[in-house]
């Protein structure tokens, strides 16, 4: 049963900037393993042969931008409300 519930993760991530001592690799995969949340999950189309677009649209794939910048000495506390996405927008 637990197979069929749905869920989602991060698939593919572009990193434009990085400067911090943690690689590009080892951000990719601990954002992959970030729960997501939301309540119109059930409205989300999984399968992208499925849906009409000829791309992505926002009904088939979600997009999350995290940027964030230290500008102190000390270590900075990235979390995942720090990811700024639009899952919340898919359409019913």
């Amino acid at each position: 049963m637990i197979a069929e519930v749905p869920t989602m993760a991060i698939e593919f991530v572009y990193i434009t900037s990085n400067t911090c001592v943690i690689h590009d690799e080892m951000l990719c995969h601990r954002l992959g393993l970030i729960p997501l949340d939301s309540t119109n999950v059930d409205n989300f189309v999984y399968n992208k042969e499925e849906c009409d677009c000829v791309s992505y649209c926002k009904n088939c794939s979600v997009t999350f931008d995290l940027e964030v910048k230290n500008t102190e000495e000390k270590n900075l506390e990235v979390t995942s409300m720090d990811l700024l996405g639009d899952l919340q927008d898919v359409s019913p």
